[in-house]
């Protein structure tokens, strides 16, 4: 097993870990760059990940953006809408997802 793939299993398995000694909400999530950069995010209270999504539900790009509620995190996220659908979340916790179809 390559070192990369070794270091992604166990942060993965602290992530799962993480989540269940936390009554199901981890504010652990993790970012997989298309370059195959692995980075792990703690969510704070206001921070919400906005993912850009692929036609095959791949993730092309992420932002973060900081909000006191789901409701203002997707109004936010709605201006970002361009050419592809969006997927809101807080810590590992889905919010919603926005579609470019639904918006025309």
């Amino acid at each position: 097993m390559s070192r990369y793939v070794l270091e992604v299993v166990i942060i993965v398995s602290f992530v799962g870990i993480f989540d269940k000694t936390m009554g199901g909400h981890c504010p652990l999530t993790l970012d997989f760059s298309p370059r195959g950069i692995v980075r792990l995010h703690m969510a704070s209270a206001g921070n919400y990940r906005v993912y850009e999504m692929t036609v095959g539900n791949q993730v092309a790009g992420s932002h973060t953006i900081v909000c006191d509620s789901d409701q203002k995190a997707i109004e936010k996220a709605k201006k970002m809408l361009d050419d592809r659908d969006l997927e809101i979340r807080h810590g590992a916790r889905f919010v919603a997802r926005l579609r470019v179809a639904d918006n025309k």
